[in-house]
């Protein structure tokens, strides 16, 4: 019914985390979690191994490929969950080699998938069986989210955040169509999401240059809408362990914004173009945010408050938006 895929990388402190979370899943049907180890250096396979020893049955079933050493096990005490954890080889991230297609056998199987990346992990032990009930009553909807808490490896604490859609709304379930996500921007983490492999199939997401949550999820509303449970079932971890981190966020966004606009030529709709919009603006806020106190002591040192105010709202943004077409235009080059 349900495959839950996890993707990894040097996240032994956190992965018992993630792994519980699949383990505490009381279901009605059969859920398998697949966990794709990229190679870690950090130890993380060996923590994996010893949670395979203490919690799944013996004999595993195990294979040998020129990839992966790939183990198969079941729960010792839950019967509907099952791993397959494939222990790469070599690092696939370092040259961009992608890991979907050894996950067919039990993604093309499934006909539901969830996601959960290895530093992240599910609170809710119903997490799983709460959004299939919802989807199976909703077949309008492509997929299902859930609110969150947010954990800070920073500050070592939970730490508050805001999402847009239940601010004001305190209903259970909400209910959000594509126009939500356009105006509103996404509004929960990848970690808490579920969706009907079917719906993703039938979107033109496999055309997508660039591939990952934001532009899945917009897929993914092309096809249906999506139901918000407003309930807290999983934790984000906000470290340095991901790509959209802190430290890696400039350079993902200089990699995906010049892929970001096939998405308009594949959709060819006034949707795509203002999904592409919302995300340069967001990109724009965000070089003015992270270089505002550079900014804001070389304008003040060097110009009267008149001109200062004409650089921040129209100098400022205009430089932005060249720097932006100037990175696409070489990136097209190449």
């Amino acid at each position: 019914m349900v495959c839950t895929r996890c993707f990894t990388f040097n996240h032994a402190p956190y992965i018992v985390d993630a792994m519980n979370g699949f383990t505490m899943q009381e279901t009605t049907f059969p859920v398998v979690a697949v966990i794709v180890d990229d190679a870690s250096s950090d130890g993380e396979q060996d923590v994996i191994r010893k949670y395979l020893d203490e919690h799944f049955q013996k004999p595993y079933r195990s294979e040998e490929t020129d990839y992966a050493h790939i183990v198969c096990a079941n729960h010792r005490t839950n019967p509907n969950c099952q791993f397959v954890v494939l222990f790469l080889k070599f690092n696939h991230y370092s040259v961009k080699k992608t890991k979907q297609p050894y996950l067919a056998e039990w993604l093309d199987n499934a006909k539901y998938h969830a996601l959960c990346e290895g530093d992240d992990y599910w609170t809710d032990s119903h997490k799983l069986q709460t959004q299939v009930d919802i989807l199976q009553k909703n077949p309008n909807c492509s997929f299902c989210v859930t609110d969150y808490k947010e954990y800070s490896e920073y500050i070592k604490d939970f730490q508050p955040h805001q999402l847009k859609i239940n601010k004001h709304n305190k209903d259970d379930y909400i209910y959000a169509s594509i126009a939500d996500y356009l105006y509103q921007g996404f509004f929960t983490k990848t970690l808490t999401a579920l969706f009907r492999v079917e719906s993703l199939k039938k979107s033109n997401y496999h055309l997508y240059l660039a591939q990952y949550d934001m532009t899945m999820f917009y897929a993914l509303f092309t096809q249906g809408d999506c139901v918000f449970i407003n309930k807290k079932m999983g934790v984000y971890r906000l470290s340095d362990a991901g790509v959209t981190s802190p430290i890696h966020r400039e350079k993902f966004i200089d990699t995906q914004l010049p892929r970001l606009f096939s998405i308009i030529q594949v959709e060819k709709t006034k949707e795509a173009q203002l999904f592409i919009y919302t995300f340069m603006k967001r990109y724009i806020v965000y070089v003015l945010y992270k270089h505002q106190f550079d900014i804001i002591r070389k304008c003040f040192s060097h110009f009267s408050l008149k001109l200062n105010f004409k650089l921040f709202f129209y100098e400022l943004p205009k430089q932005v938006l060249i720097i932006i077409k100037n990175k696409m235009q070489h990136k097209s080059t190449d």
